[in-house]
């Protein structure tokens, strides 16, 4: 299974979309021969965004859908806010290598060696004042094309600020790489961890904040941009917050 994920922009010279995987360096415009770069090194911090497959002129359909199915009245529609949540995704390859020893055929155990490797794609929450009901976006990240995180590509839909440190950031999966490694028959003497080709970046994911009246009651949704699907039900404290955050940044993009 191919793991890259590529990011689609415009060429400067032409205006043509541009298509180039996250990890790479630098591409060529297909239409008129541009040589493009990716700025920042492989140890930087670069941000990207999923656009929203759904836009704000087809919740009204999405909200009846969900109401229908939870057994609630034909709601109302009243407000819709969108806007990026973001996320820390951390890739790269955990490998752990172990020497020790395991029974052998005969009364003495056998000297052994082994070295399990495993494919990363972490995606934390980077954005504490509201929970976004996703621990992580999952697979969409690998299967779906992502944009450079800039007011174009953005248009008006505001970003959530980043607040968890970044150090912070890196020092959680420092663990979580090697979570879930493949376990070994092995009686450990020695052992080694490293992480190769780490690649840390922002990822800007698409929500819409809808508010509904249900007859005598006002819900307040918070749906996937993407899919369409509830996330969860927020209260009026986690909205207040939402707004003096995205009041905050004013919709700019992330520095």
């Amino acid at each position: 299974m191919n793991q890259a994920t590529y990011v689609n922009h415009y060429c400067p010279q032409c205006g043509g979309d541009v298509v180039f995987d996250q990890e790479a360096t630098g591409t060529r415009c297909r239409y008129c021969g541009a040589g493009l770069i990716v700025l920042g090194s492989r140890a930087s911090w670069l941000g990207f965004l999923l656009k929203p497959a759904i836009p704000v002129s087809d919740i009204a359909r999405h909200v009846t859908r969900i109401a229908m199915k939870n057994g609630w009245k034909p709601p109302l529609l009243r407000s819709v806010i969108p806007f990026f949540f973001p996320f820390y995704r951390s890739t790269g390859h955990a490998i752990r290598w172990v020497k020790g020893e395991r029974p052998g055929p005969g009364p003495w155990p056998e000297t052994a060696e082994n070295v399990a490797a495993r494919w990363v794609d972490l995606m934390r929450p980077a954005h504490v004042d509201l929970s976004p009901g996703l621990f992580s976006p999952g697979v969409r990240a690998q299967c779906l094309n992502v944009f450079l995180a800039t007011r174009n590509n953005a248009g008006k839909v505001p970003f959530l600020p980043v607040q968890e440190k970044r150090e912070e950031h890196e020092e959680n999966m420092e663990e979580a790489f090697f979570e879930a490694m493949p376990d070994t028959d092995i009686r450990v003497r020695e052992e080694r961890s490293f992480r190769l080709w780490v690649r840390n970046s922002i990822l800007f994911f698409p929500l819409h904040l809808v508010e509904v009246r249900e007859g005598a009651r006002i819900r307040l949704l918070l749906i996937d941009a993407v899919g369409g699907s509830l996330i969860r039900q927020i209260g009026h404290e986690e909205m207040e917050k939402l707004l003096d955050n995205l009041n905050q940044v004013g919709g700019r993009p992330p520095g």
